[in-house]
């Protein structure tokens, strides 16, 4: 009896924004993300003589026209089997592109290719059934994103989303317990993904165990050395603990990645205060204000702490710190579960 085999794209693995392309916008800095629109078979290799499964990791850009271009293969498992076949069937993949300003861009991406038997239930089900999850974690219904997820948790116990998205409805619920279950069982599936740890991190951070979150958040900046949000989450809880000079590098970092963060210029602010620098203090609050929040200006301005006319100079880094450290603040971001394809908005400050 000839069986049916059919092999799948899953979007497992966060799109990453990456430096090695310079003309190509990270994620970060676009508006909307890419969503896949067509999906394509990959060649199976008949020539094996017997039936694989395995999994091939692809790193591409997809661009305005929403083709991928520039495919190369990261890793895959078993090594060099699927290779060409992934290779070829991700050009015949169909995109809807990021887009900035309204328009669309090239954006950089990584993906998963899932190979395996089919069955009542394929990974591209599992995939289409999550985005009601997903869109009930937008609108803050968690209990029903929690019924969704494990529906689609029943469907295939493999799928890392699944458990990525019950995993931040739980978080938002306070269901800290249920949530690192769920990180920790989307990290073994995909160790490589950096978001996973970042949303781990994130439940040791309400439950005040800075050690943990530390290490969770080291692991996701090593998979993702620019993760904007991890820069600035790190500079909080550093600034919480009262390492200002370590937090204030972090604001910087966030600064030089994107100039309009204001959450950054208000933390950076507070850490210059906390250190007497009241000049670079008052200059980066008119910065936060100049970007629409002036709360911390106005009250430095009342107070008369920055009634002095500011120069535009901008503050001044103290020296770097040898210190290890890392922690990652909690934002309104969905980048969705696999950290792949969602919609994103500016972190919140406390």
């Amino acid at each position: 009896m000839k069986k049916a085999i059919s092999f799948l794209f899953i979007l497992l693995s966060t799109i990453l924004y990456t430096i090695s392309y310079a003309e190509v916008t990270p994620l970060e800095e676009v508006d909307t993300p890419p969503r896949v629109i067509k999906a394509v078979t990959p060649r199976y290799p008949i020539e094996l003589g017997k039936i694989y499964e395995g999994r091939v990791v692809l790193r591409f850009v997809v661009t305005k026209e929403g083709r991928a271009r520039d495919p190369e293969v990261v890793r895959s498992v078993p090594a060099g089997i699927f290779d060409n076949g992934a290779l070829e069937a991700i050009k015949k993949y169909r995109f809807e592109p990021a887009t900035k300003d309204g328009e669309p861009i090239d954006c950089m991406a990584s993906m998963s290719v899932d190979i395996e038997i089919e069955g009542e239930t394929t990974p591209f089900d599992s995939y289409k059934a999550s985005e009601k999850g997903v869109e009930y974690l937008k609108t803050g219904e968690y209990d029903q994103a929690i019924k969704e997820f494990t529906e689609v948790l029943k469907m295939d116990r493999a799928y890392s989303p699944g458990y990525s998205g019950r995993g931040m409805a739980y978080l938002n619920q306070g269901q800290y317990k249920e949530a690192i279950a769920d990180f920790n069982e989307a990290i073994k599936i995909v160790p490589e993904n950096g978001y996973y740890y970042r949303l781990r991190g994130h439940v040791y951070h309400e439950l005040e165990d800075y050690q943990k979150a530390v290490e969770d958040y080291n692991k996701a900046i090593e998979r993702e050395p620019d993760m904007i949000d991890a820069y600035f989450s790190r500079g909080e809880v550093l600034r919480k603990q009262g390492h200002y000079r370590e937090a204030i590098e972090d604001y910087t970092k966030v600064i030089e990645l994107d100039e309009k963060y204001v959450q950054a210029y208000n933390g950076r602010a507070f850490s210059y205060n906390r250190m007497k620098n009241t000049g670079n203090m008052c200059i980066d609050l008119k910065k936060a204000c100049d970007l629409g929040d002036c709360r911390g200006f106005d009250s430095a301005k009342k107070a008369g702490t920055c009634s002095v006319p500011l120069n535009a100079s901008p503050p001044i880094s103290p020296a770097p710190s040898s210190n290890g450290r890392m922690y990652l603040r909690p934002g309104v971001r969905v980048r969705s579960l696999a950290g792949n394809i969602s919609t994103s908005a500016s972190p919140i400050n406390e």
